[in-house]
């Protein structure tokens, strides 16, 4: 599966099926997460894997009693260790943690898809609930919780702003209206057409097919 169709084909599923999920299988979808970019490297994220279908009622409970959560037989909190961060960076510390823990949950929820799983990534929870519950130091934030498992049902497709209404050029507002931006999916799409006419025309051979297309 390519990095597009994990884009374009993932949901948010709040439906599960009663099915185990290995933990190489889930050791796999939170390496991916390990590979985020992170504010002066310092990887501060921590995960927590939570199976125990008790804990699991409890955190539903506390992210204001989203009880189809329950059905999800593994959360992920991902955890933030601001105050390291806060020596390096001082008050924006706290900001850049949340970042760092918001690009290792969108690599997750992409591994997740790629494996067959479905996810999604709940925000709205007690913290000092969530902290309690998992004997999470006090220095360490309790960010975003992920629910995986195999999915029973994904939730319709969300209808998308247009790239060219969230676009602006070198300054905020600033449009080109001549400026054709196709998107990713058509493009490919697109050169792969191209490709295959090039093969049956006999124009098979890798510098054949990088000139051309090149020059298209």
């Amino acid at each position: 599966m390519n990095v597009d169709t994990c884009i374009r084909g993932r949901r948010s599923c709040h439906s599960y099926r009663s099915k185990d999920v290995p933990l190489d299988v889930i050791g796999e979808i939170i390496e991916a997460g390990t590979y985020a970019p992170s504010a002066g490297n310092r990887q501060t994220w921590h995960f927590i894997v939570v199976k125990d279908e008790g804990k699991r009622e409890k955190l539903a409970q506390l992210s204001h009693d989203q009880t189809w959560m329950i059905d999800a037989p593994v959360h992920i909190v991902i955890c933030n260790d601001q105050d390291e961060l806060v020596k390096w960076f001082g008050e924006k510390g706290t900001l850049y943690g949340s970042q760092n823990c918001a690009v290792a949950a969108s690599l997750i929820m992409m591994k997740a898809e790629e494996a067959g799983l479905g996810s999604c990534w709940v925000g709205g929870f007690d913290e000092q609930a969530a902290r309690e519950l998992l004997s999470i130091p006090e220095h360490i934030t309790p960010e975003i919780i992920i629910t995986l498992g195999y999915p029973d049902r994904l939730e319709r497709e969300a209808e998308r702003r247009s790239v060219h209404d969230v676009t602006s050029f070198e300054t905020y507002g600033k449009s080109i209206a001549d400026l054709r931006l196709v998107p990713l999916k058509k493009h490919v799409e697109k050169l792969e057409k191209k490709k295959n006419k090039m093969v049956k025309k006999g124009l098979h051979t890798l510098k054949g097919l990088e000139g051309k297309l090149l020059r298209s």
